[in-house]
C-alpha cells in the first residue's frame, strides 16, 4: 500500500511524498498520519442546514442567480433534509408571481420545484429582453417626430397579420398548450368574455371561454 500510494498523487503532495527522509516511513499507519497531517486544512468543508439561514434572494437579484446560489449551498451541506431546503427556498425568494405559484400549488419536491423555476426563469429573462429592447427604442426614437410615430402605429393597427413570418411549428394540438400555460400561470386567466350573438356554439375556446371559434383558430 505504500508503494502504491504515490501512483495517487500529483504535482505538489507528489512532491512532498518524494521529499520524505529516507526509512522515515515503516508503515501505512504512519504515511496516513503524515499525510493526513501535511495536508488537514485541504479537506472540503462541510456546511450544516443552519447555513442556509444567510441565504436569501436580493432585490434586483434575477431568479436564476438566486437559484444557483442557493443550489451550490445546497450542495455544500452534507445529508440535507430536502423538505428543509424546499421550505426554506420558498420563505426567502422576493415576492412575486413564482412565490405565488409556489404558496397556491406547494410543489411535491425539489425536482419539481426546480422545473417550475426553469420556466419563471425564461419568462423574467423573456420579460428583461423587451424591456431593455424598449428602452434601446425609444433613445432611438426620440429624434423622431410624434406624427410620424402615429403615422407608424396607425399602420400597425391597420394590418393585424400574423407578427412575424415564421413560427416554430407545435407537437401538440394548441388547447394542450393552453392547458400547459394556464396550470403553471405563464398566462393569466382571462374573465370569461360574452357569447357574441348569432355564434356557432358548435366551436367552443378555451382560452376566452365563450363560443363562435375553436381554441386551436382563435
Amino acid at each position: 500500500m505504500v508503494q502504491g500510494f504515490p501512483t495517487s498523487l500529483r504535482e505538489g503532495p507528489l512532491g512532498w511524498f518524494t521529499e520524505l527522509p529516507t526509512n522515515s516511513i515503516t508503515n501505512f499507519d504512519v504515511l496516513e498520519v503524515k499525510f493526513t497531517t501535511q495536508y488537514a486544512t485541504s479537506r472540503p468543508h462541510c456546511t450544516s442546514s443552519m447555513s442556509l439561514l444567510n441565504v436569501k434572494q436580493e432585490k434586483g437579484e434575477t431568479l436564476r442567480a438566486f437559484m444557483d446560489m442557493f443550489s451550490k449551498v445546497c450542495m455544500g451541506i452534507r445529508n440535507l433534509n430536502p423538505d428543509i431546503a424546499m421550505h426554506h427556498l420558498v420563505s426567502v425568494i422576493l415576492p412575486g408571481r413564482f412565490t405565488e405559484s409556489l404558496i397556491k400549488r406547494p410543489p411535491y419536491n425539489m425536482d419539481e420545484l426546480r422545473t417550475r423555476a426553469t420556466k419563471f426563469m425564461q419568462i423574467e429573462e423573456h420579460v428583461d429582453y423587451h424591456r431593455k429592447t424598449q428602452v434601446k427604442n425609444t433613445k432611438r426614437n426620440k429624434g423622431i417626430r410624434p406624427s410620424m410615430m402615429t403615422t407608424d402605429r396607425d399602420r400597425y393597427r391597420s394590418n393585424r397579420g400574423p407578427r412575424f413570418h415564421n413560427y416554430t411549428p407545435l407537437t401538440v394540438p394548441r388547447e394542450k398548450v393552453l392547458d400547459e400555460a394556464l396550470q403553471t400561470e405563464l398566462i393569466p386567466t382571462l374573465k370569461q368574455t360574452q357569447t357574441p350573438p348569432n355564434a356557432d356554439t358548435a366551436k367552443r375556446c378555451q382560452y376566452h371561454r365563450n363560443y363562435g371559434h375553436t381554441t386551436e383558430g382563435c
